[in-house]
């Protein structure tokens, strides 16, 4: 799970690149939101040794809780990013993706194709011109996760990663291989993030509320939050400390990040 080690998000990361078989897994993740969410504006607070660094983020959901608009910026540091999502039956089948940096403004659309099953197939990337920049192709198993992911640029196969599944485990394992077929990288992940990790503490409302950093070393470094939640049970603030763990007791606690949020429901 190590998709919570990272919650001193980089502004761009996810969006970025939606181009590995880990953020394949994660596409079609329900929202956690309890509730019928409209609209959630947060803002994020990092706290590091040279300096502070704030951060603002809007999520705009329909009323069947799917993401239609997120943006991302930071006026200092002068990142923007807004990402629209279109849906048909009820499943993603595009995406409009615009990022400001000190180049200006680039904008990326992509589509997504789905087999007979339901399991995405396909990712397709375009250019302003609608020319194709970079296009994925995926093999899945018979539960509709991928076992084989190509990436493409242009014509050129740029790279391949193929997983191995451990779910009595919960557990995917990937190689991520060059245009030539040798190994580069080995990493796992967790398969369904809905189920608790026995390695992490969970609070009353299911939220993970502490976490080794380095789930197999033998370090006692830890990661703790601390929430607020409103009445439908979301969460409003979200506190995050590092620390040491000895014994039961936590000590040496460093304040990391701070996460606040407004909550919009529907009516």
């Amino acid at each position: 799970m190590r998709w919570l080690l990272c919650l001193s998000f980089l502004l761009f990361q996810f969006y970025a690149e939606a181009q590995s078989i880990y953020s394949v897994l994660r596409f079609a993740d329900k929202t956690s939101n309890k509730g019928k969410v409209k609209l959630i504006e947060e803002s994020r607070t990092f706290y590091r040794i040279s300096r502070v660094i704030k951060e603002s983020r809007v999520l705009e959901y329909n009323e069947n809780q799917q993401l239609l608009v997120e943006k991302r910026y930071s006026k200092k540091e002068g990142k923007y990013l807004e990402v629209m999502f279109g849906y048909q039956n009820g499943q993603n089948a595009y995406r409009k993706r615009t990022v400001k940096s000190d180049d200006g403004f680039t904008t990326e659309f992509s589509s997504y194709s789905y087999s007979k099953e339901g399991h995405l197939i396909e990712m397709v990337y375009y250019d302003t011109d609608s020319v194709v920049t970079r296009q994925v192709t995926l093999n899945n198993n018979e539960n509709g996760h991928p076992i084989k992911l190509k990436k493409y640029r242009g014509e050129e196969l740029i790279g391949i990663e193929e997983a191995r599944y451990d779910y009595s485990n919960n557990r995917v394992y990937i190689k991520a291989l060059n245009e030539f077929g040798d190994v580069i990288s080995e990493v796992d992940y967790t398969v369904d993030q809905r189920l608790k990790n026995p390695e992490f503490t969970y609070d009353d409302h299911d939220n993970v509320v502490a976490f080794p950093r380095n789930v197999k070393g033998s370090d006692q470094m830890y990661t703790l939050r601390k929430y607020k939640y409103d009445d439908n049970g979301n969460w409003t603030t979200m506190t995050v400390y590092l620390a040491e763990k000895r014994g039961d007791k936590y000590i040496f606690m460093i304040k990391d990040s701070v996460f606040k949020r407004k909550i919009t429901y529907y009516e």
